[in-house]
């Protein structure tokens, strides 16, 4: 079961993912720019998430890392 706060940081961190998402969508021609960025994202969720919730933070941030791999490769096929 989640506590408040676990469900509060797990809902912030996929507003955040989403409005990433959005925002890379105007830059899709841009792959290798778009998939750093979205490393250095998830990276940064998981610094700041690991000091609040440990290592448990690591798995959701890999499915959030490979949907927004897989989202941006679909997103560069568009752009061609």
């Amino acid at each position: 079961m989640l506590t408040q706060g676990q469900g509060l940081f797990y809902s912030s961190m996929l507003v955040i993912f989403l409005l990433g998402m959005v925002a890379q969508w105007y830059y899709r021609t841009y792959f290798e720019f778009l998939m750093l960025v979205h490393t250095v994202e998830i990276l940064f969720m998981g610094v700041i998430g690991w000091y609040r919730l440990g290592p448990v933070i690591w798995l959701p941030l890999l499915g959030l890392w490979l949907l927004g791999a897989v989202a941006i490769c679909v997103m560069h096929q568009f752009a061609k």
